[in-house]
């Protein structure tokens, strides 16, 4: 088989904290997100995170989640891994972060730089199955098979838990359930994700041969 490989890039660009004691006295307040100066995270991120070696030798599918923070001089700070399971893809999502040091543009917050914290997720992936699983709990639910839908769903989020889309495919089956504080778990989740995932890198390597 040739190896076929392409990049789908997601960034979420919406408001997370500001000096965290503040965010409630701020709802109404216009927010600018960092953003980078090269005016293209996704594009960015592609050309700047490598692939492990590992994942190709296993076949496999992985996740790192970052924090940190955008300082008001657009450089990074207080780095942490969230998760990360693989060594490699750890170090790969770090050095991309840590090259984009110094080339973001700041928050702003009514025209005023603040430090700002941010989650990143860096999947790297060698299997079709998540998306797979994706279009098979689509047709679950219309066939009003909720049971195995959330199943898949919960199986999901395992490995992308900051995934709108599951989130919103979940709360349409508690809609149809009539289960309200189910649902409003899911909109609070994806509200929640909208303020503070900034970076949702997906690195796509399908069609690996096999020995």
């Amino acid at each position: 088989k040739n190896i076929f490989i392409f990049l789908l890039l997601c960034s979420f660009c919406e408001p997370i904290l500001m000096g965290q004691d503040d965010l409630k006295k701020t709802n109404d307040l216009e927010f600018e997100m960092a953003s980078l100066k090269s005016g293209n995270t996704n594009e960015y991120f592609s050309q700047n995170t490598g692939f492990p070696e590992t994942i190709l030798l296993d076949n496999g599918n992985l996740n790192v989640i970052l924090s940190f923070i955008i300082n008001k001089n657009g450089t990074i700070d207080s780095v942490k891994i969230i998760s990360g399971s693989d060594q490699q893809a750890t170090i790969e999502a770090l050095s991309a972060l840590d090259k984009s040091d110094g080339l973001w543009n700041p928050t702003k917050v009514n025209g005023l730089p603040i430090d700002k914290r941010y989650l990143a997720s860096f999947k790297f992936v060698t299997s079709k199955k998540y998306f797979d699983q994706k279009i098979k709990t689509q047709k679950l639910i219309q066939k009003g098979d909720y049971e195995k839908a959330l199943k898949l769903i919960d199986e999901g989020l395992k490995f992308h838990e900051y995934d709108k889309e599951l989130y919103q495919l979940r709360s349409m089956i508690y809609k149809k359930e009539n289960q309200i504080d189910r649902i409003n778990n899911d909109l609070q989740k994806i509200e929640s994700i909208n303020k503070n995932l900034i970076i949702d890198i997906w690195l796509t390597v399908i069609g690996i041969p096999r020995n």
